[in-house]
């Protein structure tokens, strides 16, 4: 993968940053800048940046520009710059709360003088322009209902709107009217920007690609995803936007995001999936935000950059191994890291062309939120979800349950979890994976799962787990949404929740009267109802369940990891005789004995990072793979 780096341009440490850049054998350096209002600002930053760029371009190095803030993170990110006072519009919330210096883009003054910030770096030399994933409307609360979003909205709707019309009606219960108007008019606001930006850039240079950073509320409540304004901004050139799924949201963002290794890889190549074929230059999102290492460790960044290098469907990653207020000598466990691993995830990667292609394939529809039945669903439409509405869970689950999982090409068992029901049709998938919220989006449909049930869901506080012969007790209960049927003859049940209501189903096993195979999950597995580090989501018995059902019933042909391991994510290609398989365990504890049954008869042709043998129709790993790391086997058939 192509490695680019940012940094803030500190011309005085040139000669440092450059024996760094060196040692990490970077490919693109993104120089930082932060936001300035004031056109000399704006200048003298666009010189500085300038002289970077002309120094290390004398040394064969790409370089970029990224712009720290556009419409404003409503915090500043790092200790550089001074906090600004403003008179343009702020971003408003639905309960009319304010984001400090996050502006609304419909305010033209702010509009200007943005716009023409950003094309103040249009000539600098720069091979593009990046502006940051603060490209959004929702901070920390869904969309903007300032007094200008609320006169285009009454426009659009034909007469005037409140807060409280806008939580009532366009956030509540199903699709309608006034969502569909809510939709457009926060889109329209983003794309008018976008817009602006183009123009101003235009005017200095119509050569300078534009991109941005994708946010996930860009494919919820914003009304308008990353790819339609990654198009708008570059104009008539190339095509650059950062994925959005970050390392550091696990450790930093406990409570704020959902906190697991899973949903950050799982949301990043949903979303390099949604963006198949448009031509774009994607990079993943390696960012170890707040840095340096005792923050975030380097072991973490790593563990992810194996992953991508196993979902292979971007071009490169924006590597984050240099904390921007410090010098490039006061914290190098990054870069020494990279260093020790970039070898042997080189050598993984000319081995793993093109990334995964053997798994459950999750079934994603790219903008959920339009009609989400927020009644049904059990969830408030109010509520600012981060990144957690945008992907249904199915890819997080299977993937924390080490079942290898794909979003492209073909394969022959799918996963279709939550309002995903609404989207894809089950009369063409003979074998399944669904979720409770599926199940109930489907009978509501009329679509035949094989069981009776209304179309609603029910909760329950679980307490324990029953199945395989034994109870495995929670060690706190878990609230959870089922949907409430009697399991008929052509129902197996795998495992069941114990709760207070009594014995709930939870895996089980469906061939309806037309002889399909569902296996349902059958919990509400949406991110923003239940995180995915929840007991029912995550761990041993979640893990041994899904193998069951999906190896064993669903019948998928994929390497099955014969034991359980928490975090560990599996990635597998197959091409003609050839059979990748990429380990990667984001668990702190090392995993020892590792195997996977195969589903044929296979010889070793090689190994990177471990040490392998292939016996009896299993691949051994014969040396642990330690916290946060990986190994990679890559088999022949015979």
């Amino acid at each position: 993968m192509k490695i680019t780096v940012p940094v803030y341009p500190d011309y005085e440490l040139r000669e440092e940053y450059l024996r760094e850049f060196r040692r990490a054998d970077v490919d693109r350096i993104l120089f930082v800048v932060d936001r300035e209002f004031e056109p000399e600002a704006a200048k003298k930053a666009a010189d500085n940046v300038r002289r970077c760029i002309e120094f290390y371009g004398g040394f064969g190095y790409s370089c970029a520009v990224w712009i720290g803030s556009t419409i404003g993170h409503g915090v500043y990110l790092v200790g550089r710059g001074a906090e600004e006072e403003r008179e343009y519009t702020l971003i408003r919330g639905v309960h009319g709360e304010e984001r400090g210096e996050a502006y609304c883009p419909l305010d033209e003054r702010f509009r200007r003088d943005i716009s023409r910030f950003v094309a103040a770096f249009a000539d600098v030399g720069a091979e593009f322009i990046l502006l940051d994933d603060d490209f959004r409307l929702a901070h920390d609360f869904v969309g903007c209902a300032c007094e200008l979003h609320l006169a285009a909205l009454g426009k659009e709707i034909g007469r005037p709107v409140t807060r409280e019309e806008i939580r009532e009606k366009a956030l509540s219960d199903g699709a309608n009217e006034y969502r569909r108007a809510w939709v457009k008019v926060q889109g329209d606001s983003l794309r008018t920007l976008a817009r602006d930006i183009r123009r101003a850039v235009d005017e200095v240079n119509p050569d300078c690609p534009v991109g941005v950073c994708a946010v996930g509320t860009a494919w919820s409540a914003d009304g308008v995803d990353s790819i339609e304004i990654t198009e708008i901004l570059a104009g008539k050139n190339k095509r650059y936007m950062r994925l959005h799924g970050a390392p550091y949201w696990v450790r930093y963002l406990t409570g704020y995001v959902d906190e697991s290794f899973a949903h950050v890889t799982e949301l990043e190549r949903a979303l390099a999936h949604f963006a198949r074929g448009k031509g774009f230059e994607l990079l993943y999102e390696g960012d170890t935000y707040p840095r340096p290492s005792d923050y975030i460790p380097a072991a973490h960044l790593e563990a992810f950059t194996a992953a991508m290098t196993g979902d292979g469907k971007a071009q490169g990653i924006l590597k984050y191994m240099f904390n921007y207020i410090s010098k490039p000598s006061f914290d190098c466990r990054y870069v020494d890291a990279h260093a020790r691993n970039k070898p042997s995830l080189d050598l993984i990667e000319a081995h793993f062309k093109g990334g995964a292609n053997l798994g459950v394939k999750a079934l994603e529809h790219p903008h959920l939120f339009d009609e989400t039945d927020f009644a049904l669903a059990h969830t408030d439409g109010t509520k600012f979800y981060f990144s957690s509405d945008v992907i249904g869970g199915a890819g997080t689950l299977l993937t924390g349950s080490n079942i290898p999982v794909i979003y492209d090409g073909e394969a022959e068992v799918v996963a279709i979890f939550g309002e995903n029901a609404r989207h894809f049709s089950l009369a063409d998938k003979p074998r399944a994976v669904i979720d409770a919220l599926a199940a109930a989006i489907y009978l509501k449909a009329g679509e035949d799962l094989g069981i009776t049930a209304a179309a609603e869901l029910k909760t329950a506080a679980v307490a324990a787990v029953r199945g395989f012969g034994d109870e495995y007790r929670l060690p706190q209960r878990a609230a959870a949404d089922y949907l409430d049927f009697k399991p008929g003859e052509n129902v197996r049940v795998l495992t069941s929740m114990k709760s207070s209501d009594g014995e709930i189903p939870l895996a089980c096993e469906i061939t309806t009267p037309g002889g399909a195979k569902i296996l349902l999950y059958n919990i509400n597995a949406s991110p923003t109802k239940i995180s995915s580090r929840s007991f029912l989501m995550h761990g041993y018995v979640t893990s041994r369940t899904l193998k069951e059902g999906i190896n064993g019933f669903l019948g998928a042909k994929m390497p099955r990891i014969t034991g359980e391991y928490a975090d560990m994510q599996v990635y597998c290609r197959r091409e003609g005789d050839k059979l990748g398989c990429l380990f990667v365990n984001f668990y702190d504890d090392a995993a020892y004995d590792l195997v996977a049954e195969l589903d044929g008869d296979y010889e070793l042709s090689f190994a990177v990072g471990c040490e392998a043998e292939v016996k009896d129709g299993k691949l051994a790993i014969t040396t642990p793979v330690a916290a946060f790391g990986y190994a990679f086997a890559e088999l022949r058939k015979k």
